[in-house]
């Protein structure tokens, strides 16, 4: 609670039946609980309210879910996540990691404004501590505008600790803009590439082609029948030279990327019964280390589809949800990373996620557990 006690109260002073701090709680105990919109938070603060007395003022009563969703529309996004940033940052896991940041754009797909405009839905850009499994920030896409998920990924850049840690991203992420905010706050990058970087992609597959030795790193993986081999291979840009037809070209790349150094290549091949298939995947970086190490660091930045996108959806009922009214759909979004991570670090083995939030719901000596395990 303390965390949150820092944001302000914008309200005006007469429509304060409510402390703003006792909405917050409620509305972040109804999520963790298993709540998915206002109505549902409203329900769970009327069964539960005897016992949220014990630590909230609640002398007019659980807010009604207008006023939830009021509440939450106006209030500042930037406060709301600075409360959420000083909770990660007290956090051992975030601040005691050498660590991989995966970063990466979700679509709220409930939130769609116009049916035939898909960009018209409010995009999240999150970002993901692989070693902690733990989401540590957020920023809303303009998505409407050009541009607006690469500008949202410069923004939560500015705001990450990065001094010694690698961040992954997508190809969206393959901007000199981008890479340039990663070094200059001494971290690296791993990015992949695709037709939005034809040159880089083009060189890429060229200098491996003309490659006379690379070190390979090579796995494989047996799930369900299928079959996957994936083969890595880093070449460090010191060691790649072209022909004449190429040199001018990839002399201005270099100075375009100034802290490339070094292209890593994945082939990887599936075997699905009788079906097989092959793919060729380049990526970027700026560390120039082995080519085991850009193996993990490229298979980690998976992490944020299958743990965090991907329980959003299934878990959290993410995409259903058509919140959108002011900036509740964004405040909405976090409050659903920030009890992800509560849940991920009171989970205990064979128990689901959706069995802990259905667990919060029913047993309050479960609840405190799971909040104990935040302290």
């Amino acid at each position: 609670m303390e965390f949150f006690s820092i944001i302000p109260d914008t309200r005006i002073d007469r429509n304060k039946k409510h402390r703003l701090l006792d909405i917050i709680v409620i509305a972040v105990l109804g999520t963790l609980a298993g709540c998915e919109g206002w109505v549902e938070i409203e329900d769970y603060g009327r069964n539960k309210i005897e016992w949220l007395k014990q630590f909230l003022d609640l002398s007019n009563g659980i807010p009604s879910h207008d006023t939830f969703g009021r509440v939450f529309s106006i209030l500042s996004p930037e406060l709301f996540q600075e409360a959420f940033w000083s909770w990660m940052n007290s956090l051992s896991e975030i601040s005691g990691l050498s660590k991989i940041i995966s970063i990466d754009g979700k679509y709220l797909r409930g939130s769609l404004q116009e049916s035939r405009r898909p960009r018209s839905a409010i995009a999240i850009v999150s970002a993901w501590a692989t070693e902690a499994g733990l989401c540590i920030g957020q920023t809303k896409s303009e998505a409407k505008k050009e541009l607006g998920e690469k500008r949202a990924t410069e923004d939560l850049i500015d705001k990450l600790f990065l001094e010694g840690c690698i961040v992954t991203l997508d190809a969206n992420g393959a901007t000199p803009r981008i890479t340039e905010k990663i070094v200059t706050k001494k971290g690296d990058y791993m990015i992949g590439l695709k037709s939005n970087q034809k040159s880089l992609l083009r060189y890429a597959g060229k200098a491996f082609e003309g490659a006379e030795e690379t070190g390979c790193f090579k796995t494989e993986t047996k799930y369900h029948g299928r079959i996957e081999v994936r083969e890595y291979y880093q070449l460090d840009i010191n060691n790649i030279s072209f022909g004449p037809s190429l040199e001018v070209g990839w002399k201005n790349l270099v100075k375009k990327w100034p802290h490339l150094n070094s292209f890593v290549m994945v082939k990887s091949q599936r075997q699905n019964g009788e079906i097989k298939s092959e793919e060729t995947r380049y990526y970027i970086s700026s560390a120039a280390g082995n080519v085991e190490e850009a193996a993990r660091v490229v298979r980690s930045h998976w992490g944020i589809e299958n743990s965090l996108h991907w329980v959003l959806d299934v878990v959290f009922k993410e995409d259903h949800s058509q919140v959108r009214m002011g900036h509740a759909a964004e405040n909405l979004a976090l409050l659903r990373r920030m009890t992800l991570n509560m849940l991920k670090k009171a989970k205990t083995p064979k128990t689901s996620f959706r069995r802990m939030r259905l667990k919060c719901g029913w047993d309050d000596q479960y609840l405190k557990e799971v909040l104990g395990a935040q302290l």
